[in-house]
């Protein structure tokens, strides 16, 4: 070993903490949800709150259907995080419900789904029979896919090819994306939070929404693989 190495290896400790991932980008309350409470086995994932502009396909939906079409996005987001968490899970004692009994259960309750937003989390831990449930939320500051009013106001559109083979406007200026996570347990207690903001493209395609999600949660969540 020559003289640089030895160097290199005496400095070590003081440089890695610059080359290892800031586990304070976002909040966490625990680093590990599994070593913390051993008694929680199983999470259930919540559809996603979005705040993401228009959800229908056409600019003249009514309101009722563009209502309809942001619950559809809330559970095709939720199923899109889902499969990802299924694909990465790494063996620890949690596991996610299977969202089919999630949302069947929610779906029984006849309540709309921001009504369910509001229920008491410990409550609907017990009502969906899991040791906590888990919130995701994407709020976008500035969201909106009209072009005529983007070019009038003298913004860039960019556009995204998707693999699906569809273009998707998008707008990569003045929008800034915040992602949250946060899972109560049984007591109605918040166990575990993260959340960040970051600027962002303003497109709210649901495969975009849910990945853009992953790529912030998954270097913190402690039951996925990095």
């Amino acid at each position: 070993m020559n003289i640089k190495h030895k160097v290199f290896l005496r400095f070590l400790p003081f440089f890695l903490p610059f080359f290892t991932v800031n586990s304070t980008i976002g909040q966490n309350l625990k680093e590990n949800l599994n070593n913390w409470r051993p008694e929680i086995k199983t999470v259930a994932l919540l559809p996603f709150k979005l705040w993401v502009g228009r959800s229908g396909d056409k600019l003249d939906t009514t309101v009722a259907m563009e209502n309809e079409a942001k619950v559809r996005k809330a559970y095709a987001v939720q199923k899109e995080f889902y499969q990802w968490i299924i694909a990465n899970y790494k063996k620890c004692g949690v596991t996610f419900q299977d969202i089919g009994v999630t949302d069947s259960l929610l779906h029984k309750t006849k309540l709309p789904l921001n009504e369910l937003f509001s229920l008491n989390e410990g409550a609907l831990c017990q009502y969906l029979n899991a040791d906590a449930v888990a919130y995701c939320e994407i709020r976008m500051s500035n969201p909106g896919y009209n072009w005529g009013d983007e070019i009038g106001n003298g913004l860039t559109e960019a556009a995204i090819y998707h693999s699906s083979g569809l273009w998707l406007s998008g707008r990569n200026h003045n929008n800034r994306t915040t992602y949250k996570l946060s899972i109560y347990d049984t007591s109605g207690e918040i166990i575990w939070k993260r959340y960040e903001n970051q600027k962002d493209y303003a497109n709210n395609d649901n495969v975009y929404l849910a990945k853009s999600f992953e790529g912030f949660i998954k270097l913190a969540l402690p039951f996925t693989k990095h």
